[in-house]
């Protein structure tokens, strides 16, 4: 009997101090045969909790920076419900990159997430790109999600 206690008192102190688990990815509007060097184009991503097995915390108050090397030329950020907030900020990021955030999104599980825009001209040169995604919540953070954006040659023809 008193495995079983013990067992349930382990189990109910790892649900409730569970820390939020958030999913970060490339938002499926995107259009990347079309990120041509030197034009300003619009990168979406998607944000959703996923949980954890055994808990399911809400995820409030993020902030979520997001850093492209400095050969990307950020403009905005747009987030909300309905891409209603926007910030211009850009400032100099760690890893040798360029940040603009996005704050105050709160995610939830179950429900469908958050996306955020962020507006930046492309470099001029076609390579491929490493950039990432940071968020933080108002209960701990939530990491770090790297993605790679591929910026084609301007002379291909647009699909």
């Amino acid at each position: 009997m008193s495995l079983f206690v013990t067992t349930y008192l382990g189990f109910l102190a790892l649900k409730f101090t569970a820390k939020p688990n958030i999913k970060i990815s490339i938002a499926d509007n995107n259009s990347p045969e079309k990120w041509l060097a030197g034009d300003t184009v619009d990168i979406g991503f998607h944000l959703e909790s996923i949980g954890h097995w055994y808990s399911q915390p809400d995820s409030t108050q993020n902030k979520v920076f997001v850093n492209f090397p400095k050969v990307f030329h950020l403009l905005s950020i747009k987030y909300g419900s309905d891409l209603g907030k926007e910030n211009n900020i850009v400032w100099g990021g760690k890893e040798d990159s360029t940040c603009i955030s996005a704050e105050g999104i709160a995610l939830f599980y179950g429900e469908i997430g958050e996306d955020i825009v962020v507006k930046t001209t492309l470099p001029t040169e076609p390579s491929t790109y490493d950039m990432r995604v940071v968020a933080h919540s108002q209960q701990g953070d939530n990491g770090v999600q790297r993605f790679q954006i591929k910026v084609l040659p301007k002379n291909i023809t647009r699909v």
